[in-house]
Formats: C-alpha cells, sequence, structure tokens
C-alpha cells in the first residue's frame, strides 16, 4: 500500500482512501477473506495508523477508518482516543 510510503500527494484523497480502505476491510472481512495478504496489510496500516503520526487530523482520519472497519481488536484504540 503506497498510502504508507506518502505516494498519495492530496491530503483529501489519502483521507478518502484510508477511510474507504477501513469500509472495505469490514465487508471482506465479513465475506471471510480477513486472512488475504492486501486485508491483513490494510488492517495493520489502520491498527497503526493513530500511533504513527502526531498530525491531528491524520489520527481523526485513521480513527474513521477504524470506526468503519469494526475490527475488535480496533477497541483499545478507539478507547484510547475517545
Amino acid at each position: 500500500l503506497d498510502i504508507s510510503k506518502g505516494k498519495i500527494g492530496s491530503r483529501d484523497i489519502k483521507e478518502s482512501v484510508v477511510i474507504i480502505m477501513g469500509a472495505l476491510v469490514h465487508k471482506l472481512c465479513l465475506k471471510g477473506s480477513c486472512s488475504l495478504p492486501a486485508v491483513m496489510q490494510a488492517k495493520k496500516l489502520i491498527l497503526e495508523g493513530p500511533e504513527s503520526t502526531k498530525d491531528e487530523a491524520e489520527v481523526q482520519m485513521y480513527l474513521l477508518a477504524l470506526k468503519n472497519c469494526l475490527l475488535p481488536e480496533a477497541i483499545p484504540i478507539l478507547t484510547k482516543f475517545a
């Protein structure tokens, strides 16, 4: 995922992509595809996102993605930032 490497120039586009990725992770996990490599990589990016940045706007972006993906492992992260 080139998002983590800073390959998306526009902040608005990056925000949209990350938030949509959260929803896609949720849909794919519901269909039993949670263990696919791309889904695992997206989950890792979203779960590590809030801790990986000091920028408040990026933290909010990752929290919205976490909310969209509805993963049980996201609960401690969401409560920490609540």
